[in-house]
């Protein structure tokens, strides 16, 4: 386990929650990330590092009502006031 595997735990954990519970996988088309993150949720160190209710409170602040819920993607343009910020 490296520096950079420690580093990126917490976001590839909350990504897998996401895809558990709204079918969304960020890191769709991306197979080596995938099994990176694969391998390192394997560890369950994780888990460890949260409370045994986080996924529950996890869902409950960002899997409710909110566009991620839904599982889909979102206009990039829709409420941008700049053309900057969007591309």
């Amino acid at each position: 386990m490296s520096n950079v595997d420690i580093a990126w735990l917490p976001i590839l954990y909350r990504a897998a929650i996401v895809k558990k519970h709204t079918n969304f996988d960020f890191l769709s088309g991306k197979p080596k990330i995938q099994a990176w993150q694969s391998n390192l949720l394997k560890t369950e160190l994780a888990e460890k590092t949260v409370s045994r209710d986080f996924e529950q409170l996890f869902i409950g602040f960002y899997l409710t009502n909110t566009l991620l819920a839904t599982g889909e993607d979102v206009d990039q343009n829709n409420g941008c006031s700049s053309n900057n910020c969007c591309g």
